[in-house]
Formats: structure tokens, C-alpha cells, sequence
């Protein structure tokens, strides 16, 4: 953690001293040292066992289309949600245009996406059915738990008289929203 290497625990050398109390403490130290070591070594193999298990060597091709895992907690600008805890995990599907390594592969992500376009392939799934044609329109970007929209016309506006100053309302479609998402 430091850059240097951890201090070691030297072994215990029997008759290394005429004291019999120091020999007695370092020998029963090195049988609990032992002892530590076998149970890690244990545990270390149980985990890795229990981790492969789950694991499966996944290969994808240059061109082929995959599902691409996200914290949306985190990657908003793809995601595009209000409530994280109730949305997908899941996005995409997004073209694969070069492998990197033996496990990592870029993706062509929108234009917009401000998160990083080479993913480890735990984070992909296979994309099934007939290659889409156009990716359809992603969800709208969050800013601050409320969504980032783009007025597309001005469709009226008035005086607010109601207020003290007055206050101009205007009736604005939104971009790539339906026509009944007017306000």
C-alpha cells in the first residue's frame, strides 16, 4: 500500500535461545500462525470455488450487437432515469466495434454519452433477433433528479397578471416527446 514490501514474520528455529519461557511463546506463536494460514488458504479456495462456478467464458465478435450492464446510479447520461432503484439495468442494444484484450471490447456509444465506450464482458449480454435498423431514441438526460429537456417549438404564451410582477407562460412541444407532452 506504501510501495514497500509488508514486514515478514521470521520462522521459529527450535533451540534458537536458552530461555524456555521465549521458547515456549515463539513455538506456540508459529503453530497459530500455521494454523491462520491452513484456514485462509481454506476460505481462499472455497470463495474461488464458489466464484467459478458462476463465472462463463464469454466471446463476442466485431459488429455484433450486445446489451451493455449500467449503474444508473452513476452513468445518468446513458441511462437517462428518475427513480434508479426501479429502472433497467440493462441498456442498448449497442454496437461492438473493437475488441480489446481478451476481455474487453468498445462500443459505439450515442454521441451524447459522457461514460467511458470500452466495457469488460462481464458487462455484456448477447443481443438476439434481427440487427436494428436505427437505435431508437435514448431516454432523456437528468440533471439534478429531473429531467433535461429540449423545447422543440414555442407553440403560444401569455401574461400572467395573477402575479406580483407578472409572469410570461409559454406553451412549449418538447423534443422527442409526443405531442400530448405539451406544457
Amino acid at each position: 500500500m506504501y510501495g514497500k514490501p509488508p514486514p515478514t514474520i521470521p520462522h521459529y528455529i527450535p533451540s534458537l535461545t536458552n530461555n524456555e519461557v521465549v521458547e515456549s511463546l515463539v513455538a506456540t506463536r508459529q503453530v497459530m500462525h500455521d494454523k491462520l494460514q491452513k484456514r485462509l488458504k481454506k476460505a481462499q479456495d472455497s470463495m474461488k470455488k464458489y466464484a467459478d462456478a458462476r463465472r462463463e467464458d464469454v466471446t463476442f465478435f466485431v459488429g455484433q450487437w450486445v446489451y451493455v450492464k449500467l449503474r444508473p446510479t452513476r452513468q445518468r447520461s446513458v441511462a437517462g432515469v428518475n427513480h434508479s432503484k426501479l429502472s433497467k439495468c440493462y441498456f442498448g442494444p449497442f454496437k461492438i466495434l473493437a475488441r480489446i484484450g481478451e476481455v474487453a471490447y468498445r462500443l459505439e456509444l450515442p454521441a451524447r454519452a459522457r461514460i467511458h465506450p470500452v466495457f469488460h464482458c462481464s458487462l455484456l449480454r448477447q443481443y438476439h433477433g434481427a440487427p436494428p435498423s436505427t437505435t431508437e431514441p435514448r431516454p432523456l438526460e437528468i440533471i439534478g433528479h429531473k429531467p433535461l429537456q429540449r423545447p422543440l417549438c414555442i407553440l403560444d404564451s401569455k401574461l400572467d397578471s395573477s402575479t406580483s410582477p407578472p409572469t410570461q407562460l409559454v406553451l412549449t412541444q418538447w423534443a422527442e416527446q409526443p405531442p400530448e407532452d405539451t406544457s
